[in-house]
């Protein structure tokens, strides 16, 4: 292990224990592909997922959302997603959902993972929008 990895570890605990994940951590872990957006909501403590869902046909017309929350039944939402944002702000807004929600409030969230896979040989820069 690197030093800088291993500082990176050190730094990850500490933030951990600091925060009071010891006693409840929620971490949001995303992975955008190229037409969905798949999702889960972890409780740290419980070692469970909260909720898990796919944003379907993003960027392609007929969008919609399979939302699971744990231990309760799926639901599917139709909503049209142009753009990985829109299909993002679904999820959130699903997250709260009174009905179908698993947390209150967005800031509830402790941490955010994204699935990152290189494009290959040919990409020679980064995208950002």
């Amino acid at each position: 292990m690197s030093k800088y990895s291993m500082f990176l570890k050190t730094r990850f605990v500490i933030l951990i224990f600091i925060r009071g994940v010891f006693l409840s951590m929620y971490i949001l872990t995303l992975n955008c592909g190229s037409s969905s957006v798949k999702y889960m909501l972890y409780d740290w403590e419980k070692k469970l997922p909260m909720v898990k869902g796919i944003v379907e046909r993003v960027t392609v017309g007929g969008s919609f959302c399979v939302h699971s929350p744990h231990g309760r039944s799926s639901v599917r939402v139709e909503h049209d997603c142009p753009t990985h944002k829109e299909a993002i702000k679904l999820i959130i807004e699903l997250l709260v959902h009174p009905e179908h929600g698993v947390i209150s409030d967005v800031k509830e969230i402790d941490a955010v993972g994204h699935r990152m896979v290189h494009g290959g040989r040919g990409v020679r820069s980064l995208c950002s929008n």
